[in-house]
C-alpha cells in the first residue's frame, strides 16, 4: 500500500508544483512569523478553499537557487538597493520560482494568486514593503515562551547568537545598539538567548513597518477567539469566514509534531500553559521582553 501511495505522490508531484494564471506580485499574500509560532497553521486556515498557490518558505538559502546569495536570516535596511536581492524577490513574490521544497505544501494544480509564508524574513519586511508595497502583509506573533519550547522540542538553537549579531554591523546600527551590552552578558545562556531572537524578529519588522501596511495577527487571540479573528483576518485579505475554516481551526497544521498530532489539539500547536514553565522563566521572560519594549505585544490567552 505505501509503496503505491508513495508512486501515486510521485507521480502527480508535477501538477502540485502550481500553474498560475497571473504573476504579478500584487496578487501575492505575504505571512511572516517567526519559527514555530504557527504559520504553517494559519496559512492553511488562509488557504482553506485552496485557491491559491501555496509557497512554503521560499526565502531559505539552502532552499532556495534564487535566493542563495543571502543569508540564512537575511536583515536589509527598509530603503536598501540591491538589484539582485531584489529581482530574486521579485521572481519569488510573482510566482515563477518553483523547487520540491517551495512546492512541498501546495495543492492546488491552477490558481490566480499566491501564498507565500516565510519564518525567516522578519528582519526584511520593511524592505518588502517598500518594494512591494500593494502585496498584503501578515505578521504573525506567538507568546515567547510557547515559541522557545517549540524550537527546544524539535532541538533548535538560537537562530542568531552573538557572533553572528557581530557580523551584521548594519542589523546592530540600526536596531540592537542600545541592547548590545545586555545581548553580551548574556551571550551564554541559551534560554536568554532564545528568548532576545524572538525579541529582535519582532522589534526590527515593528520598527520597519508603518501602520496600515500589515496585520498583526497574535496567535492566542486566536486560540481564544478563532471565528472572531480569523474572521477579521480574512476579511482584511479580501476573503470570507466559511464553516469550512471553522473545521479546519480544528485540524493539526502539515508540520505539527507527531507528538502533538497524537495529542489531538486543535491545531497541532496548542498554546503551552504558562503554568509548565518555572517561575524563573517566565519572570526571566518578562524581563527580557521588557527590556526591549515589547511588553504590550505578548497577548497570552
Amino acid at each position: 500500500m505505501r509503496t503505491w501511495k508513495s508512486a501515486l505522490h510521485t507521480l502527480s508531484r508535477p501538477l502540485y508544483r502550481g500553474w498560475e494564471t497571473n504573476h504579478d506580485p500584487r496578487n501575492t499574500v505575504f505571512l511572516a512569523g517567526s519559527g514555530r509560532s504557527g504559520t504553517t497553521w494559519i496559512s492553511e486556515i488562509i488557504n482553506t478553499d485552496g485557491s491559491f498557490r501555496y509557497i512554503f518558505e521560499p526565502f531559505s538559502c539552502r532552499k532556495t537557487i534564487e535566493w542563495r546569495t543571502f543569508e540564512f536570516q537575511q536583515y536589509f535596511p527598509r530603503t536598501y538597493h540591491d538589484a539582485q536581492a531584489l529581482e530574486a524577490a521579485t521572481r519569488i513574490l510573482s510566482g515563477r520560482v518553483h523547487n520540491t521544497w517551495v512546492d512541498s505544501q501546495n495543492r492546488t494544480i491552477l490558481a490566480r494568486r499566491r501564498l507565500v509564508k516565510d519564518i525567516r524574513t522578519n528582519l526584511m519586511l520593511g524592505w518588502l514593503k517598500e518594494n512591494f508595497p500593494a502585496m498584503p502583509m501578515v505578521l504573525l506573533v506567538r507568546e515567547p515562551l510557547a515559541v522557545v519550547a517549540s524550537r527546544r522540542r524539535l532541538g533548535w538553537g538560537p537562530t542568531m547568537g552573538l557572533e553572528r549579531m557581530r557580523q551584521m554591523p548594519r542589523l546592530i546600527e540600526d536596531h540592537l545598539d542600545p541592547w548590545m551590552g545586555f545581548i553580551e552578558a548574556n551571550a551564554d545562556d541559551e534560554f536568554a538567548m532564545q528568548v532576545i531572537n524572538w525579541c529582535i524578529e519582532h522589534l526590527v519588522p515593528l520598527r520597519q513597518l508603518r501602520d496600515g501596511e500589515y496585520r498583526l495577527v497574535r496567535y492566542e487571540q486566536i486560540l481564544a477567539d478563532p471565528q472572531t479573528q480569523v474572521g477579521a483576518l480574512l476579511d482584511y485579505l479580501g476573503l470570507h469566514f466559511s464553516p469550512r475554516h471553522l473545521a479546519r481551526l480544528r485540524r493539526p497544521s502539515a508540520t505539527a509534531s507527531s507528538g502533538m498530532r497524537r495529542i489531538g489539539a486543535r491545531n497541532g500547536t496548542p498554546a503551552t500553559p504558562l503554568s509548565s514553565y518555572s517561575t524563573e522563566e517566565r519572570l526571566r521572560t518578562d524581563e527580557i521582553v521588557g527590556r526591549f519594549g515589547l511588553a504590550g505585544l505578548v497577548a497570552r490567552a
